[in-house]
């Protein structure tokens, strides 16, 4: 799966611009940090790749299409997950909200749990968990589309 970030702008109707022609590739197995100073365009710009935000310029696809939100996750910098409830309940309740049976959720849950390493920590509470830990729960959270 590629990201493609193609001469993308957004001006707002008071003339502010947010980002100016912006152009990058993610590919397959590549992490992208956005990283500047406060106003510089990084939230709209994460904004426009999930379609709350339109371009007023350019364009966004992944593998040459425009039909791709339901491809993406995000993790915000403050996720939403559920101290009180363990690493797999924090889980099955973001896969609850794909719709997904019973079945093919306890599937997914041990899957992902493999993925972001926190397997043998399923049934510690989410208050329990270190730091990082916790950011792998977001993160085994935001893949669950």
């Amino acid at each position: 799966m590629s990201l493609n970030i193609n001469h993308v702008t957004k001006q707002y109707a008071t003339g502010v611009i947010a980002n100016k022609d912006i152009n990058f590739k993610v590919l397959k197995n590549q992490c992208l940090g956005l990283v500047g100073a406060n106003g510089s365009g990084k939230t709209t710009l994460i904004r426009q790749i999930f379609g709350i935000l339109s371009t007023t310029e350019g364009s966004i696809d992944v593998d040459g299409t425009d039909d791709y939100l339901e491809r993406l996750s995000y993790v915000p910098q403050y996720p939403a997950v559920y101290p009180a409830l363990s690493v797999k309940e924090n889980i099955d309740v973001a896969l609850r909200y794909t719709g997904k049976k019973r079945t093919l959720r306890a599937k997914t849950e041990e899957a992902v749990l493999g993925e972001i390493g926190l397997a043998e920590y399923k049934d510690q509470k989410g208050y329990m968990l270190s730091g990082g830990q916790s950011k792998l729960m977001a993160l085994g959270c935001a893949p669950c589309s």
